[in-house]
């Protein structure tokens, strides 16, 4: 009888230390998704913040270049010298933001990254003219003008691409971060896309 009541006591002893081990692990698992998830959302409504302002700038623009009747042949210098003026630079967290958000989607990380590749590219070409500009007012030498219009066609044809990233991830922000109901998003998005969602696929897969 003795016996018994020693294994008992030994079994109940096992018992309850794997319990307790199994709820300690649970409750570190619950607290350590709270905490990411209160990074993603930080993360995601930094990340949707600066993506509308780069969005915003780009429509203002096109809205008062057809207001002002812009030719075709002065737009792109036209468009260049505006963003001298209003380019949108983006928070010293963006790139950090965008680590946090490549986990949890695939086309969200690759949007993403060509987002911020092509900015980082653009802004190099605007701080360029921004230059030329300053040395043009202080009466001194620039470059040749066709390096200015090559910085010119470069930075039209390639911000209105920044753009098309910039609105594709917003949408999966929204969907997959911002969303009550990320999970049904996942499970709409397997089963059926919507045209926006097909044509930023597209835009990834072939281009602009």
């Amino acid at each position: 009888m003795t016996d018994i009541i020693n294994l008992f006591y030994k079994w109940q002893t096992l018992i309850g230390s794997i319990l307790g081990g199994i709820f300690a692990l649970c409750v570190a698992l619950i607290v350590g998704h709270a905490v990411r998830r209160r990074e993603e959302l930080s993360s995601g409504m930094l990340l949707i913040a600066e993506l509308m302002n780069v969005r915003i700038a780009f429509e203002t623009l096109i809205a008062l270049a057809e207001k002002e009747n812009i030719s075709e042949d002065d737009y792109p210098f036209w468009f260049a010298g505006k963003l001298t003026g209003s380019f949108p630079k983006l928070s010293p967290l963006f790139e950090a933001s965008i680590v946090r958000m490549m986990p949890i989607n695939t086309y969200l990380a690759a949007h993403l990254t060509l987002f911020h590749k092509i900015h980082t590219k653009l802004q190099m070409h605007i701080e360029r003219i921004i230059e030329d500009f300053r040395l043009h007012n202080q009466g001194e030498l620039t470059r040749p003008k066709d390096q200015l219009k090559a910085d010119a066609r470069i930075i039209q044809k390639h911000y209105p691409i920044a753009v098309q990233h910039a609105k594709c991830s917003e949408q999966l922000i929204s969907d997959f971060v911002l969303s009550k109901f990320p999970t049904w998003h996942r499970l709409r998005k397997a089963v059926r896309l919507r045209p926006d969602e097909k044509d930023c696929i597209k835009y990834l897969t072939e281009g602009s």
